[in-house]
Parts: structure tokens; sequence; C-alpha cells
């Protein structure tokens, strides 16, 4: 029986344009008078939620793929790098000329060029972006003319007494590999075409349910998640029900239980009805 439900944030609750479709929110809703949890699992920081994701009470957030979990508005557990990983990434950065973002669990530090691609208007914009774009041309140019490079840049940085939860790097998907051999001793996961996100080794959105379920004395096999990109392969996996969105990497619906509609059409209220946890007659006021 499922007592929980977890959905990944972009690609999955979110359309391209940045909104919710008003048959999710419906279908959340819903779920919550029957008394199933409704969870958020993402990559995302756990402050500055999109503004669509204001207006609903979530249960449990996973955020930083793992590294800070919470219940209700309850911290359960944080994981962050040690000051030796962080002057080591920063050491790698600053030699590189890359362009990379600090996450602590209140802020953020580093990269005005990722901060500004994260902004609200500019991530709508990006999602326009034709899939050709060449971001790893673009990458080269930030390091090679970027105006905020500078000596030790990253070193400085990461010496300021916080700790430090997540790591991004602008990154191309053909880099993947790559940054990958450069850093086994960490996660590196990607949620976007344009950067990696990179965490303390043995975390991950699966570890996140994991230790959910541990609080809630709850099981894996409890909890449906939904979800579209590499970052969410684990989880999709270990979860009693796994959906993968029809717009969803080729890779992760090759895993998933089920694999539903996009998150252009009403793929998260379709795939609830096809588990028989929503009655169909439920759906109205579609988008």
């Amino acid at each position: 029986m499922i007592r929980a439900v977890f959905f990944d944030i972009d690609g999955t609750l979110l359309t391209r344009q940045g909104t919710i479709r008003k048959s999710t929110m419906q279908a959340m809703h819903s779920l919550q008078e029957q008394g199933i949890l409704c969870c958020l699992a993402t990559g995302r920081s756990p402050v500055k939620m999109p503004h669509p994701l204001n207006k609903f009470s979530f249960d449990a957030v996973i955020s930083f793929n793992g590294t800070l979990v919470s219940f209700r508005d309850q911290l359960i557990s944080e994981h962050h790098f040690s000051q030796q990983e962080l002057d080591q990434l920063a050491d790698f950065f600053d030699r590189t000329h890359r362009q990379a973002l600090f996450y602590t669990k209140d802020t953020q530090y580093g990269s005005f060029t990722i901060r500004f691609g994260h902004s609200y208007y500019i991530a709508k914009l990006l999602t326009l972006l034709p899939d050709w774009l060449p971001t790893g041309t673009l990458r080269y140019l930030l390091q090679k003319w970027s105006p905020n490079r500078r000596k030790n840049r990253y070193k400085d940085l990461v010496k300021r007494p916080v700790q430090i939860n997540q790591c991004v790097l602008f990154c191309s998907e053909k880099e993947t590999a790559a940054i990958e051999n450069q850093f086994p001793e960490f996660e590196i996961v990607r949620s976007n075409r344009f950067s990696v996100d990179i965490i303390p080794k043995g975390i991950n959105k699966k570890s996140g349910l994991q230790e959910v379920a541990d609080f809630t004395q709850m099981k894996l096999a409890d909890f449906m998640v939904f979800g579209d990109h590499q970052n969410d392969i684990q989880m999709i996996e270990s979860a009693g029900v796994g959906v993968a969105m029809g717009n969803a990497r080729p890779e992760v619906k090759k895993i998933a239980d089920y694999v539903t509609g996009s998150h252009q059409v009403d793929g998260i209220f379709d795939a609830l009805v096809h588990f028989k946890l929503l009655a169909n007659k439920q759906k109205k006021n579609r988008i």
C-alpha cells in the first residue's frame, strides 16, 4: 500500500514554463486528504522554492539530492563536505577557471553566472533554448573570459565558517564522465544539461528516501516516486513504485515501473489514476 508519494521538481512537477498543472495540484491535495504524504525529492535548495510550489504544504522535503532531509519543517538529517573535500574542489575550480556554486542550507556562494541562470525569469528562458545549443562552447568561453576570473577565487570562498551541502558545476553533458573520473570520491549527478551537482559520497535521493522511511517508521516499498532525469534513477529503482515522466531520459524510462505522460500534460494525475490512488472522475479544471 502506498503511504507517501515523492515528486522531483524540474521536468516533473513543473512544466517547461515553470508552472504547475491544475490537475497536479488537485492530485496532491486529494492524496493528502486520503492520509497519503506528499513530498519533494529535488536537487534544489530548501529555500527559495519555485513560486507555484509555495502554495502547497509538503510533508517531507529531500533537497540537495539527499544532503538535507526534513519532515514537516523538522530537519531530520544533514550531510556536508569536509574542509579537505572543499579544498580539493576549490583547487580544481581555480586551476581550470570553472564556474561553480557552493550551497549551504541557507544561502549560496560562488559563480554569478550560475546564480543568474537560476533566477526565475532566466531559468524560464533557458527552457526555451534548443537542445542543440553548444553548452560546451559556452562553458569554454566562460572559462577563458569570465569577468570574475581571479587567483584563489574558490579557495578563499570555501574558507568561510559554514557547512556546505552541495556544489553545482557548469558542465556540458559530454564532460560528465571526465568530471566523474576527476572526482571518484564524490557523487556526481546531473539533473539538467547545463550543470552537474556534486555531493558527498553515498548520498543521493534514495538515501533521502530511506531517512524519511526510518523517521516515519515506513518502508521504501510504501513509497511511490516520480522523476525524469539521471539524479532520479536510484530513487525510482528503490521505491515501491517508480514512475518516469513521458519527457524523462531514456535511461530513466528503462528502469521505471511505469512511464506516464509528460510534465506538459496531466502525466502525474494519470499515473495516480492508473495505480488507483485517485479516481478518474476527480480530474477537472485541466489547463
